[in-house]
């Protein structure tokens, strides 16, 4: 079913802005969206008891599309792009 308002996304999906998207600044929007995205604790948390990392079902299922290797285990040094505090080493490879 297609809706016409833009804000009109799946629950794991990242924020629209408010703004529109500009060719001479894109690179920064899509950081600053990215950010954003994974600083929410719905997007993306840390447990650390466990040991484990956990991500949004929609970084998981489109995993190919952020790694080459196209494996969630592979996605803790992309999301570290975006993190002011980084996912510890020893948690990089269980990202789930």
């Amino acid at each position: 079913m297609y809706s016409k308002n833009p804000q009109h996304m799946v629950r794991d999906c990242p924020r629209l802005p408010r703004e529109v998207f500009s060719a001479d600044i894109l690179d920064d929007q899509l950081e600053t969206v990215a950010t954003e995205f994974f600083a929410k604790q719905k997007h993306f948390r840390l447990d650390d008891e466990k040991r484990v990392t956990y991500v949004s079902s929609i970084i998981d299922f489109y995993s190919k599309d952020f790694v080459p290797s196209g494996k969630a285990a592979d996605l803790g040094a992309y999301i570290n792009q975006y993190r002011v505090k980084p996912i510890p080493e020893w948690l990089q490879d269980k990202v789930y």
